[in-house]
């Protein structure tokens, strides 16, 4: 069987899914597979990539037929250097209790407030504080500075030329009389 593979969580459920961590970008399949190959047969070596540029993410699964070989592989070449990079071999976990992977590493998610909430109490606690400080100025972003500027400099350059339309008219006045 390829050891490439088109797309996420194994079909077959009896196989025994590693996730390898810290993945060099440029590390292909060919490049894991005889390290993990001595380890067992190996069934399926999956590397994700980015849907829109194409390069790796730098995470890889392999599955393994049989838990035992799967652990030998997991024993044996978590913590060792490929293509530079130290790698981290654990059993992958599936579906909503997986860990998030960013960018070869594990994170962790922050959970994200659902709706949006108000406070019951009728006024906020450090009100005064809030206002002393004056916290809406230095919050605006600097585009809406830029455009009080512009509008400024605008308004100053139409009575400009105001002035000097004014001062034309007056010097030709002058020159006809």
């Amino acid at each position: 069987m390829s050891h490439f593979r088109r797309s996420g969580a194994p079909e077959n459920r009896d196989s025994f899914s590693l996730l390898v961590l810290n993945v060099s970008f440029r590390t292909t399949a060919d490049d894991l597979f005889p390290l993990f190959d001595r380890y067992g047969d190996v069934v399926d070596i999956f590397i994700p990539r980015d849907r829109r540029t194409g390069d790796s993410r730098g995470f890889a699964f392999v599955r393994y037929n049989y838990e035992d070989e799967a652990q030998k592989a997991v024993d044996g070449l978590d913590g060792r250097k490929v293509d530079g990079r130290v790698i981290m071999v654990q059993f992958a976990k599936y579906g909503p209790n997986a860990q998030k992977i960013h960018r070869g590493r594990i994170t962790e998610e922050t959970p994200k407030p659902r709706g949006h909430f108000r406070s019951r109490s009728p006024r906020r606690r450090y009100q005064d504080d809030y206002r002393d400080r004056d916290y809406r100025r230095q919050s605006r972003s600097r585009s809406r500075e830029r455009y009080e500027q512009d509008r400024y400099r605008v308004a100053l350059l139409h009575i400009e030329a105001l002035v000097m339309a004014k001062a034309t008219l007056l010097v030709g006045h002058l020159l006809v009389k």
